[in-house]
């Protein structure tokens, strides 16, 4: 027998070493991945700001009972304003049989929310709710979370449209996010560094020259003001028509097949839509049977605000929270008579 030369020898124990060391760090990554999930009866919301959005657990309906559940999306508004925990005690001063899921996302974009859908479309909650605005729909960045990393994750892949995958991605743009997929240490890294507190002791230099990535954490000083920055600096660009209706029927058929009913909040804000836009959207909104929209932008008070989009604490975010709570329940109810024929 005639034993292969010795630099093949090497090059085939290279071959397995590396292979091993790929397949350790991968395997690492998901278990890291399923240690750092969490209950979303546990938290307020989202932990980790624009990131780690697929940790965030819907607890099995075991544990629910027979509350009506209902998963909230948004923007800053939701995740680190007062109206989710507002909501949730008048649900519990009423004694609604609802529970609120917080999975609302700074800035998040029309592209944000249709992989967040995919993300929660099996856990088939009663009641979506998407709050809109302007911002909602801009085209860049199309991502202002790190849901761009989970397109690729089993569970998004089996329900997304393919029209989205050949639209948004190149060979080149796809390849991060598959690898994000494949190995998930590579999205969990600035979760990481922020739960070991590594920035507390980098100097601002080092973080800007490594682009050490903004979590939009509350707990980061000046965070808010610079995703309000970031965005004002895009504020002029253009939104793409045609992009914009093809994600919302996305999005909505995503929900469709999975029948799940979806309600659409066009926010209380100074910001104005596009009178085209706003629109032709509805008219995409209306043609789905489990969708309904509702239009709560005339309810903006300077006085009553913060700024343009954020309610001042008082009667102002008080009042906010109760025309939110009651457009979800008048859904939910619109839905329940809905179905009710058929049962």
């Amino acid at each position: 027998m005639i034993e292969a030369p010795p630099d093949i020898k090497l090059r085939k124990r290279l071959f397995w070493i590396v292979f091993a060391l790929g397949l350790g760090i991968s395997i690492s990554g998901f278990i890291l991945e399923k240690i750092a999930t969490y209950s979303l009866l546990d938290y307020r919301g989202i932990k980790f700001g624009s990131y780690g959005f697929n940790l965030a657990q819907i607890p099995p309906r075991k544990d629910l009972g027979d509350k009506k559940v209902v998963v909230l999306f948004g923007n800053s508004v939701y995740q680190y304003g007062s109206i989710p925990s507002l909501m949730k005690n008048i649900i519990e001063e009423k004694g609604d049989p609802i529970v609120l899921m917080n999975m609302a996302q700074v800035s998040a974009t029309a592209y944000d929310y249709l992989v967040q859908a995919g993300k929660i479309v099996d856990d088939r909650p009663d009641l979506v709710v998407f709050n809109l605005y302007y911002w909602t729909y801009f085209t860049t960045p199309k991502f202002a979370t790190n849901c761009d990393q989970m397109v690729f994750d089993g569970d998004v892949i089996k329900v997304f449209p393919g029209s989205f995958y050949r639209r948004y991605f190149t060979f080149k743009t796809a390849f991060p996010a598959f690898i994000s997929s494949v190995v998930p240490l590579k999205r969990l890294d600035p979760i990481i560094r922020w739960e070991l507190k590594l920035r507390d002791w980098m100097p601002e230099w080092f973080l800007t020259w490594v682009s050490y990535p903004h979590l939009n954490i509350d707990q980061e000083r000046g965070e808010l003001q610079y995703v309000q920055r970031s965005l004002l600096n895009v504020q002029q660009e253009k939104i793409v028509f045609s992009e914009i209706l093809a994600l919302q029927r996305e999005l909505l058929n995503v929900l469709d097949q999975h029948h799940i009913p979806v309600l659409f909040i066009w926010q209380e804000t100074s910001y104005d839509t596009q009178a085209e836009m706003f629109d032709v959207i509805n008219q995409i909104i209306a043609e789905h049977k489990n969708a309904m929209w509702v239009d709560l932008r005339h309810y903006f008070v300077k006085d009553d605000f913060e700024d343009q989009t954020h309610p001042k604490r008082g009667k102002g975010v008080h009042d906010y929270a109760i025309r939110h709570y009651t457009a979800i329940t008048q859904a939910l109810e619109h839905f329940e008579k809905q179905r009710s024929p058929a049962q």
